[in-house]
């Protein structure tokens, strides 16, 4: 990996060279260029009596994304994870199909800009999620798993518990989250993590997402575009996203919490003795 040699301040540019990171060894991030939380003055109403006090908010802030000069599109989102953001974007609306097109990615912050260089031709082809995900059907998950992965998602996530504003998706494996993606918006939370799949070519056909948001048609869609054949989420789908994760063939579970879930399609491949 190189940085590119822009010069401009508050500029995180990475020239996408080679792939020689790992599922979480990642392009540099922009940590140090965003904000984590923001500290809010608020007067605060409890016990009958209102008190002067600082809390932590989410921040969202807003990017244009350039591709290729261009700018095609404009997040209102948490400043975490923008290259996987955008990664996940370009994926979902057909301008990439493989990490390998895109050529240079640039997180402006101070100018809240995503410039990305992209090759428009490729010779690749989309994979086949639903050719994958029959060959990943076979996989059970035990009601053992669910819990615990629903659980890890809660322990996971920091800036929830801080702000109480932030959306967070989760890829995982035997039990095992693998990694996570965090946004004020739960569908920039998927798109992190679908970019981020992306990007780092993961192979999805035996990982199950995990996500704290409630599951509509829009987010079971771009979970679908992630390829993993189980959906596990905190809260409830929709009429729609059940009817959508039956055609895809996805395994929705819904309100896992605690000690008890709704299973909403293919019941049948959750079992107690669960396989690989």
């Amino acid at each position: 990996m190189k940085k590119c040699r822009c010069g401009r301040s508050g500029c995180v540019c990475i020239l996408v060279m080679k792939r020689e990171y790992g599922m979480e060894k990642n392009l540099k991030r922009e940590k140090e260029h965003t904000t984590e939380y923001v500290l809010q003055k608020a007067v605060c109403f409890r016990a009958g009596e209102f008190s002067k006090e600082e809390k932590y908010i989410v921040p969202e802030e807003k990017y244009d994304l350039y591709l290729n000069g261009e700018m095609i599109h404009t997040f209102f989102c948490s400043p975490w994870y923008l290259e996987d953001l955008a990664y996940g974007f370009l994926y979902l609306e057909g301008y990439i199909l493989k990490s390998e097109q895109i050529k240079e990615i640039c997180v402006k912050q101070q100018e809240h800009r995503i410039e990305v260089v992209a090759d428009k031709e490729c010779d690749m082809h989309r994979q086949d999620v639903e050719e994958t995900r029959k060959k990943a059907e076979e996989r059970k998950i035990s009601p053992k798993e669910i819990m615990s992965l629903a659980a890890a998602l809660d322990e996971r996530s920091h800036r929830f518990r801080l702000t109480g504003g932030v959306h967070s998706a989760a890829l995982a494996k035997d039990g095992e989250i693998l990694l996570m993606r965090e946004d004020v918006g739960r569908h920039n939370a998927v798109e992190k993590l679908l970019g981020a799949c992306v990007r780092e070519q993961i192979d999805t056909a035996d990982k199950t997402i995990v996500f704290s948001g409630r599951v509509a048609a829009e987010i079971l869609e771009k979970a679908a575009a992630i390829g993993a054949p189980t959906l596990i989420a905190v809260s409830a789908p929709t009429s729609r996203a059940v009817e959508l994760a039956e055609e895809k063939g996805i395994l929705l579970v819904g309100f896992a919490r605690g000690e008890s879930f709704n299973v909403y399609t293919f019941p049948e491949r959750v079992t107690i003795r669960a396989t690989a």
